[in-house]
């Protein structure tokens, strides 16, 4: 009967869980949600990259052709970020341990200030499209930062 009282108990309790090991599906789990974050940004970063070639393709305000890659390859790229930052962000609720946490935590920042940067070109590339003139990649460098909630309302936004 104790058996089965702790069983009960234990599908009960499933969620709050104080245990700081983790099962090994778990941690199968966990790197392999990294694993695929890691792979999605890097092919956002090779997105961004190709935006950014794009961009310094771009000599006439009339060519709309260019313009128009390098607005796909930054949103393919937020997307990607965005992906990423999910993904990230479920490794993290299987993490129990704070170093790990606090280290991926540090990754959805970068990734979504990353996704952040990719939606701000798309909304200068559209923005100065429709007044006539397209910036340079060093216009667009210097723009300033968004933190993090900055960041997720100017996506959900």
């Amino acid at each position: 009967m104790t058996d089965a009282i702790n069983y009960f108990h234990s599908m009960l309790t499933l969620g709050t869980s104080n245990a700081t090991s983790l099962g090994r599906n778990d941690i199968r789990l966990m790197r392999e949600l990294m694993k695929e974050a890691r792979i999605a940004t890097q092919h956002a970063h090779t997105e961004a990259q190709n935006g950014k070639k794009a961009m310094s393709l771009v000599g006439d305000p009339a060519n709309r052709s260019i313009v128009n890659i390098a607005i796909w390859h930054y949103e393919t790229a937020a997307q990607k970020y965005l992906q990423a930052a999910e993904w990230l962000e479920q490794a993290c609720r299987l993490s129990r341990q704070t170093k790990r946490e606090i280290f991926i935590r540090n990754e959805v920042k970068e990734v979504m200030r990353s996704a952040t940067e990719a939606r701000a070109a798309v909304a200068t590339l559209k923005n100065a499209g429709s007044k006539g003139y397209i910036p340079t990649t060093q216009k667009a460098a210097r723009r300033p930062r968004l933190s993090v909630v900055a960041a997720f309302s100017t996506i959900l936004g």
